[in-house]
């Protein structure tokens, strides 16, 4: 797969999952815009990135919750590059607070970050692609918005909804633009490093392929989906990547 000439935002850029991703496709020759509200591993993600694999990498201080924020990012993309072909909602927050302590406070900013950051890209950046003559976006969701999971109720009802808008935009966007999700199963990253290691190894045992997915296993996943090459017929789909916790 090419991404060559392409220009592609990843929210929650500077780490994790969305690095992964944006690093899948900048060594497939795409131009990279890092949205973070951490400036300082923002920056350095870009900075790796475009010094890695010579390609143009800019990072953009972005708060997804905020239209004027993602019109300026998405604005910004095109004028660096004078494209913008793929968006990546990735960005988003899972506090591990107790249900019974959830307060609507917190409840307002899980699904203001999750969901209505989602929603704005989609509604912001998918115009800009038909203006152009098509484009791909990929929002991420969570095997905790597909199956019972034990996991926060503000997180798994803002990834559940997630794939739910996903189907919307894929009907909107369509036929210039394809809208999917990915739902990963659980995957290493700080959060499960700190994890005690006896609930690693419970969670690992329901893997059917063992342990938990690498960032670059969603990569990869995100890649396919995202290029109108391998996915060129496949819009509003959620792909599952859990190892087979799931199967839909």
């Amino acid at each position: 797969m090419s991404f060559k000439d392409a220009t592609v935002v990843v929210t929650g850029g500077g780490r994790g999952i969305g690095l992964a991703i944006a690093n899948h496709l900048a060594a497939r020759g795409a131009a990279v815009i890092i949205c973070d509200i951490d400036d300082e591993i923002g920056q350095k993600a870009a900075a790796g990135l475009a010094s890695e694999h010579s390609i143009k990498a800019i990072y953009v201080h972005c708060d997804v919750t905020s239209k004027k924020d993602v019109i300026a990012l998405c604005d910004k993309a095109k004028a660096e590059t004078g494209r913008l072909d793929y968006m990546v909602n990735n960005a988003g927050i899972c506090p591990p607070t107790p249900w019974q302590q959830v307060t609507p406070e917190e409840w307002d900013r899980v699904l203001a970050v999750n969901l209505k950051g989602v929603f704005l890209f989609c509604q912001v950046a998918g115009p800009m692609m038909i203006e152009q003559g098509g484009g791909s976006i990929l929002n991420m969701a969570s095997i905790s918005g597909r199956t019972a999971r034990a996991v926060p109720p503000h997180y798994s009802s803002s990834k559940a909804a997630v794939i739910g808008l996903t189907k919307n935009f894929a009907t909107y966007l369509a036929p210039k633009v394809r809208v999917n999700a990915i739902a990963p199963g659980p995957v290493k990253s700080d959060m499960t490093d700190a994890m005690p290691r006896e609930l690693l190894e419970a969670i690992s045992a329901k893997s059917l392929l063992g342990g938990i997915s690498l960032p670059e296993d969603i990569a990869e996943a995100a890649g396919f989906l995202l290029s109108p090459v391998t996915a060129r017929h496949i819009t509003g789909m959620a792909l599952d990547v859990n190892a087979g916790q799931f199967m839909d």
